[in-house]
């Protein structure tokens, strides 16, 4: 095969690749949403969609890495950009694109988990005080600048 067959084949993948990723962006400003309007419903369709999609870009990323292995490349991105030097500048392109879309759902996935991190310590507090136990303060100053205090009663006694 080719140099110039291998690079349309890559580049092809990484279009694919591309594709589904705009697609999972798309998906984890709808699971933002979702998470913020604490609306569950919505958020099963919503993780049910961004499974689906992360698994086709798994398999897309797998048959990449095959391809680029079979040709000589490294499999991974320094592979696909040696592979790719040579070849036609949208495939560059399109690669790079990538490589932002790739970024930006890593920031959308890490905003949407501190969303879930904070709303399971929310629940958590909440049990916490309707069980009789006191509830878990972090030690620290309120507004403006004074010394927070946790609360003296449970809600269990009152």
């Amino acid at each position: 095969m080719s140099t110039s067959d291998v690079q349309l084949r890559i580049g092809a993948l990484i279009e694919r690749e591309a594709q589904e990723t705009a697609r999972l962006l798309e998906v984890l400003a709808r699971e933002h949403d979702a998470l913020a309007a604490l609306d569950p419903a919505a958020l099963e369709a919503v993780v049910e969609e961004k499974r689906a999609i992360l698994e086709r870009l798994e398999s897309l990323a797998r048959e990449r890495g095959e391809r680029l292995q079979t040709a000589g490349f490294s499999p991974g991105l320094d592979g696909a950009r040696a592979c790719l030097a040579a070849g036609p500048e949208s495939v560059n392109a399109t690669l790079e694109r990538l490589v932002t879309q790739i970024r930006e759902c890593a920031r959308y996935n890490r905003r949407n988990g501190e969303i879930v991190l904070q709303s399971r310590q929310r629940v958590q507090a909440a049990l916490t005080v309707l069980g009789g136990q006191p509830p878990q303060v972090e030690t620290g100053y309120g507004p403006p600048g004074r010394h927070h205090e946790p609360p003296s009663r449970l809600l269990a006694s009152a």
